[in-house]
């Protein structure tokens, strides 16, 4: 992969996630990846997933029925536990030559959420126009030479924006410890304070994102 389109995709992903009202269509991608994970882990708990949404302020829940407090627990750690890692292993992926079955298995993991669990408007319409741009990176010849970059942008948008969020996060658990975030539903299971789970998910963000930058990325120079 040349270095100097991966810095490329870098600096605009930051700038693509901080400018308003246009972020949200790249801020979803993370949201996505963020409620999934809650769905995946409670189906591995054998746990019933009723409704994800996507709104179009970037925000996203996933409605669970769980059926105790062990699984609870880690049905609530997968969201920006999960997208502290996906970017790690986009990147390996692409590294080892498997972007194409990467992105299959994103096409099949979207399309699984539109059928069985997306049911507000704006999360069915993001989705299904995300399916579509990634079939075309499949279908469409003059478009599959850029797949791999493709799985990079992903892996970027979600390692920032979960970053991000985890700040976010840390802003809002401060303020008030009892919102109803998932540092403040784990602190209500473990008694562990919110404050001290939001620290733990920047500090897996930030050490997955050194991981990856000092693995995977190239030098510029």
């Amino acid at each position: 992969m040349d270095s100097v389109y991966i810095y490329l995709i870098i600096v605009l992903s930051i700038i693509f996630l901080k400018i308003r009202k246009l972020n949200v269509v790249f801020k979803s991608l993370n949201t996505l990846f963020h409620e999934l994970a809650h769905g995946l882990v409670s189906i591995l708990f054998k746990c019933e997933v009723k409704e994800i949404v996507l709104n179009n302020n970037a925000s996203g829940t996933c409605a669970t029925k769980s059926k105790n407090r062990f699984a609870t627990f880690f049905i609530l750690l997968a969201g920006y536990s999960s997208c502290a890692v996906i970017p790690y292993i986009m990147m390996f992926a692409v590294n080892k030559g498997f972007a194409f079955m990467a992105l299959c298995i994103i096409i099949l993991l979207s399309v699984t959420a539109l059928i069985f669990w997306i049911k507000n408007r704006f999360g069915r319409i993001w989705t299904f126009c995300f399916i579509g741009i990634n079939l075309c990176f499949i279908f469409v010849p003059q478009m599959n030479d850029w797949l791999t970059y493709l799985i990079v942008l992903y892996a970027v948008l979600i390692g920032f924006d979960n970053f991000f969020s985890c700040l976010t996060l840390i802003k809002l658990t401060w303020k008030n410890s009892k919102s109803t975030g998932d540092s403040s539903l784990l602190a209500k299971i473990t008694k562990i304070p919110a404050i001290i789970w939001s620290l733990g998910f920047l500090i897996l963000s930030v050490f997955f994102l050194y991981k990856t930058y000092m693995r995977f990325i190239p030098s510029l120079f």
